[in-house]
C-alpha cells in the first residue's frame, strides 16, 4: 500500500512539474508554400522535456503513432527561446530551421524538396472529452480520489 501511494505521489509531482514547463505541449499549424494541392497542409508538433533536453516531433496529429515526419532531440532552451534545425520526410525531403518562442508558438522555414516553405504553429490545449464526467453505470471504480482499497 505504501509503495502504491508513493507511486501515485511521484506521478502527481511529475505531472505537475511537466504542466509548468513553458515549452512542453502540443502545437498546431499550417505548412505554407507553393506546394501541390494534394499535399496536406495542417501539421502538429509535440514538444517534450527529457533528461537530455527537449524533443520536437513534427506529426500529422497530436499523439500520432504513425506519420512522424521529423524528430529533433536534445534541444536546449536559451531564455524564452529554443532554436532548432533538422531534416525529415513529409511528402518528400523537408529541411527546417526555426525557433519556439515563449512556449506560445513555433515558427520555422526551410525547403520541401526545392520549394521554400514556412510553418507557423500556435500552442493548443488538449482536453479529454470525458473530463469531469461520472463513471459509466456498470463501471468498477478503482480509485475515486479518496479510497485506495480497490
Amino acid at each position: 500500500m505504501k509503495k502504491f501511494m508513493f507511486i501515485i505521489a511521484a506521478a502527481a509531482v511529475a505531472l505537475s512539474a511537466h504542466s509548468k514547463d513553458k515549452f512542453a505541449g502540443f502545437y498546431k499549424g499550417t505548412l505554407q508554400g507553393d506546394l501541390h494541392p494534394a499535399i496536406e497542409r495542417t501539421l502538429c508538433a509535440e514538444v517534450f522535456h527529457g533528461p537530455d533536453g527537449y524533443r520536437l516531433k513534427l506529426v500529422s496529429q497530436p499523439l500520432a503513432r504513425t506519420d512522424v515526419y521529423m524528430v529533433l532531440d536534445g534541444l536546449q532552451a536559451l531564455g524564452d527561446r529554443i532554436k532548432f534545425s533538422g531534416e525529415g520526410e513529409y511528402y518528400g525531403p523537408i529541411a527546417l530551421e526555426g525557433e519556439m518562442m515563449g512556449g506560445e508558438s513555433i515558427k520555422a522555414s526551410g525547403r520541401m524538396g526545392v520549394v521554400p516553405v514556412v510553418i507557423d504553429f500556435e500552442r493548443i490545449e488538449i482536453v479529454p472529452p470525458t473530463l469531469g464526467e461520472k463513471a459509466p453505470k456498470n463501471a468498477k471504480v478503482l480509485f475515486d480520489g479518496k479510497d485506495t482499497s480497490a
